[in-house]
């Protein structure tokens, strides 16, 4: 097991996005309550903006992934635990997007899709290119092995012919 690594620091502004979505709502529904005053409602935005930051802090803290020669591991939540165990011979596609806030910084958002159910993906908010390398050798390292063993047992041969009269 090798040390559990984090995302690229830039994924804290990803996460404090994804915070500030989920939380809009509920902010507009609480800032819109009674009859406040232009700084009461500074206030607000103020306490709003801090508790996203720290969420999506946090978010970030508690996001932790092990890479070994099997499988990727990912750790994340910060109440609730979840943790992903993917083998690296059922990962089909290795997607990377690059928005426009991310170029300067050289990261990129990366999905993994398995094979199996719907939900069955990963998602990196923001890794470097040296991180997507080592998780792509990884992946061609365990597909590699799959496809020898494959190739290297004897398929039975087939002896059915088929006659079009």
């Amino acid at each position: 097991m090798t040390k559990p690594m984090r995302q690229s620091k830039f994924a804290v502004f990803a996460m404090v996005g994804q915070t500030v979505k989920e939380l809009f709502l509920p902010f507009i529904f609480f800032a819109t309550q009674g009859d406040h005053t232009f700084s009461r409602k500074l206030w607000w935005l103020a306490g709003f903006l801090l508790v996203s930051f720290i969420f999506g802090v946090l978010r970030w803290f508690f996001f932790t992934y092990d890479l070994n020669a099997h499988e990727i591991t990912v750790n994340q939540g910060v109440f609730v635990k979840r943790h992903a165990h993917v083998p690296f011979e059922r990962i089909q596609t290795l997607t990377k997007t690059q928005p426009v806030l991310f170029q300067p910084f050289d990261v990129y958002q990366v999905r993994l899709e398995t094979s199996g159910k719907k939900d069955d993906q990963l998602t990196f908010n923001a890794l470097t290119p040296a991180q997507i390398d080592t998780i792509a050798r990884y992946r061609q390292a365990a597909q590699t092995k799959v496809s020898e063993t494959l190739t290297d047992t004897q398929q039975p041969q087939v002896s059915a012919t088929y006659h079009i009269n």
